[in-house]
């Protein structure tokens, strides 16, 4: 019954809040707190758990610096069971326009190229040179770069760009969803259900979902994994520590869920979004005191010439 009714609390709490007109100083956690949430008379750490679940697991990153004003609810499933991949869309995409067909063939196609420097100081010419020590001139240069990696300042711009284009840049969030990868010898979990939530009395958005692969096996075996997710400071830890260190941490959790388990992973995989000098994180969530200007100036060209797109970039589709 408190499960029931806090579910029902937060989703209203949720829906309320989309319909709102906040303004950019108001985090997404004022808002709930306006709207009574939590509750005061059901556990603590249920209300925790649902809520990183609704919240932390689309956005990830937390109510406390999410802004109100953007928050937008989803009640879609999105787990892609294509065991193609998003690589086969991607494919499918370029061999429209590349190679009449096969898009590898196209000797305007160059991949495995890391950039290094873009210099649009002649303006006339914009010229994009690359680890290996390759060059490229053209008229424009359109960027895709994750945000992380803008963030990060790895590339160098000549000249520099604007401070107001650097600071809006700054401001806007990179979060971090960590994926852990589980392979057990043997099924010890419920096949039927997608997803599992872990309520931890030890700290918020400790472990507290896994999804289940059972149920997506890939064609003709039978694979018995689980993957679990964190966020934040959590998430930057599970994939800076040891292998071994976050296994054990995730069997504690386990243990208490199915306590019938009784094996450690025969194979585990953990992703390195946050230190991957592609990414530097895993999608972009607006934070609170960003306004529409910081947003506007992030996503503008620079002369007209160096353009910014990919996914922080739109403002319908950015994040999750």
């Amino acid at each position: 019954y408190g499960l029931d009714k806090a579910k029902n609390k937060l989703k209203g709490a949720l829906n309320a809040i989309e319909l709102c007109n906040y303004p950019a100083s108001k985090s997404l956690r004022d808002a709930l707190t306006d709207n009574g949430w939590p509750m005061n008379n059901v556990d603590l750490s249920l209300q925790d758990a649902l809520e990183w679940y609704e919240v932390d697991f689309d956005l990830c990153d937390s109510p406390d610096v999410t802004a109100a004003a953007h928050f937008m609810t989803s009640d879609d499933e999105e787990i892609i069971t294509d065991h193609r991949g998003y690589n086969y869309l991607i494919e499918c995409l370029a061999n429209d326009f590349l190679g009449g067909g096969n898009y590898v063939q196209d000797k305007r196609l160059h991949l495995n190229s890391v950039v290094t420097e873009i210099n649009y100081e002649d303006p006339n010419e914009i010229v994009v040179k690359t680890e290996s020590g390759d060059v490229y001139r053209g008229d424009y240069v359109i960027i895709t770069f994750s945000l992380g990696v803008l963030k990060k300042g790895e590339i160098r711009f000549r000249p520099a760009l604007p401070k107001r284009k650097t600071d809006a840049i700054s401001g806007f969030h990179m979060g971090l969803l960590a994926n852990v990868f589980l392979r057990f010898k043997e099924t010890y979990w419920n096949e039927g259900i997608q997803n599992f939530v872990f309520a931890s009395k030890k700290q918020r958005g400790y472990y507290p979902a896994f999804a289940n692969l059972v149920r997506f096996p890939p064609t003709g075996s039978q694979w018995s994994v689980l993957v679990a997710f964190v966020t934040g400071d959590l998430a930057k830890k599970v994939e800076s520590q040891s292998i071994d260190k976050t296994e054990s941490e995730i069997m504690a959790v386990l243990k208490k869920m199915f306590p019938n388990i009784s094996d450690r992973p025969v194979e585990t995989v953990v992703s390195r979004w946050s230190i991957d000098r592609r990414f530097y994180g895993s999608y972009s969530n607006w934070p609170r005191s960003y306004t529409e200007e910081h947003f506007s100036e992030m996503t503008a060209s620079v002369d007209n010439r160096v353009f910014f797109a990919g996914e922080a970039m739109s403002k319908q589709f950015y994040g999750f």
